[in-house]
């Protein structure tokens, strides 16, 4: 079963739910340490128990609240196989950005196969163009007898 996650920091891996299901959801993530004012986050798939990265963002110039943290409000949203992450920390957008629900590894899986086709198939035109298909007895070729130079 695949599950999408958000991870801020590289720490706890917060569940959004079940992929096949998951139509959007609103969260806030709070920083690690008091007075952060830079953050990475990372959203996943996690399916048989491994991780497959989608995307990661490093946040800068993140404004703290009164008790010394930083605050994120996340929305994900997923349409079609896209998700679209809104961040905004203190009122104020700091991160948008849309991206494909299919993780890299799986991407360059694909088309590696894809190009693997078609050089085979690309080999098998070129064999099948330099087959000599004609059928019938081959006829000897003459022996031209030239002058031997003593």
């Amino acid at each position: 079963m695949k599950k999408l996650y958000i991870a801020l920091d590289g720490g706890k891996k917060l569940s959004l739910g079940d992929l096949d299901t998951f139509t959007g959801k609103n969260f806030r993530l709070r920083t690690v340490d008091r007075n952060q004012y830079q953050a990475r986050i990372s959203m996943g798939i996690n399916e048989n128990d491994r991780d497959y990265s989608l995307h990661s963002v490093f946040l800068e110039g993140l404004k703290s609240s009164s008790n010394g943290y930083s605050y994120l409000d996340c929305s994900v949203e997923a349409r079609g196989r896209k998700l679209y992450l809104l961040i905004k920390n203190a009122s104020r957008t700091v991160w948008q950005e849309s991206f494909s629900l299919i993780p890299l590894r799986k991407k360059i899986n694909l088309l590696l196969i894809i190009l693997g086709t078609l050089v085979l198939t690309g080999g098998l035109i070129a064999a099948l163009l330099l087959v000599d298909f004609s059928s019938g007895p081959e006829k000897p070729r003459e022996i031209s007898q030239g002058t031997a130079r003593e």
